[in-house]
């Protein structure tokens, strides 16, 4: 696993792009429990589906709501950031999914300021792009 520490909404918008600009992936925005919103950057929030994997495992296994998978593009993204207050208010995660693969990809975790991308192969290039990337778990993780 690597781990990027970014609080940074912009940056992990950017990570995002970054990674999908490599290969084609599907985007999910993950709900907090809490939220009531039945949609979040004009995607549609789907009913609870077990077919993907969520970032974020509850104790009670509850799952959350999600958005429907969408192929990552830049007008997506620039969606999510011009629904940035909602997103933050409303959204526990953004992932990023390979076609017919269950597990998320990449995954920030917009209020935790913490970016996880599974593909350690992806070091050296997402330093060599700028983002602050490594192999270990900040020491507050």
């Amino acid at each position: 696993m690597l781990y990027i520490d970014e609080l940074n909404f912009q940056r992990q918008i950017d990570l995002l792009a970054f990674i999908a600009s490599q290969s084609t992936l599907s985007l999910c925005v993950w709900l907090y429990p809490e939220s009531k919103v039945l949609t979040v950057a004009d995607q549609e929030v789907s009913k609870i589906n077990k077919v993907i994997q969520p970032v974020t495992a509850y104790d009670d296994g509850f799952l959350p709501q999600h958005t429907e998978l969408s192929i990552c593009t830049y007008a997506l993204l620039n969606s999510l950031l011009l629904s940035k207050m909602d997103v933050v208010k409303n959204c526990d995660s953004i992932a990023l999914y390979k076609e017919n693969e269950s597990q998320w990809e990449v995954a920030t975790i917009g209020h935790e300021g913490m970016c996880l991308v599974r593909d350690i192969t992806l070091l050296s290039l997402l330093k060599n792009a700028g983002f602050s990337v490594s192999l270990k778990p900040p020491s507050w993780w």
